[in-house]
């Protein structure tokens, strides 16, 4: 029987980090509340997830990890979980993107550095020569058309 070495594994199966991620996805939000008329209302928006708030959210709220690297320690088998918490990840800051309530360079450069992301604007040109016998009449001809 081969040693087995490094840290155990806390979260055993791409399944339960799934689960532990949505648990933080659906619960990061914040909640504000008003009065109209007489009745409580309340609206919730929105917070940026990234993986230190996931981390921060297994090891202070489950007391799961110590180390704050675990994500980034997952083995192979977790590829495909972590994929999908990047698109949900994205899909997050996507829709804070189109909300008036969060600071529009900070989400700028969040996406920059987080998703690669370009606001570059690309223009290609095509230029293409062709040699054209004129007289210097019929030149002047298309000049002041």
């Amino acid at each position: 029987m081969a040693n087995k070495v490094g840290r155990p594994k806390i979260i055993k199966t791409p399944e339960k980090l799934m689960k532990l991620f949505m648990e933080h996805y659906e619960n990061s939000y914040t909640i504000h509340k008003t009065m109209v008329d007489g009745e409580l209302w309340e609206t919730k928006t929105p917070k940026l997830i990234t993986i230190q708030s996931f981390m921060f959210f297994l090891k202070y709220e489950k007391k799961l990890i110590s180390n704050m690297t675990y994500f980034y320690e997952l083995t192979e088998e977790f590829s495909q979980a972590k994929k999908e918490i990047e698109e949900l990840m994205f899909n997050r800051y996507a829709e804070m993107g189109i909300s008036k309530d969060y600071s529009t360079a900070f989400l700028i450069f969040y996406g920059k550095n987080k998703f690669g992301l370009s606001d570059k604007q690309e223009i290609h040109q095509t230029n293409i020569n062709k040699d054209v016998d004129l007289t210097d009449e019929e030149l002047k001809a298309i000049l002041n058309d």
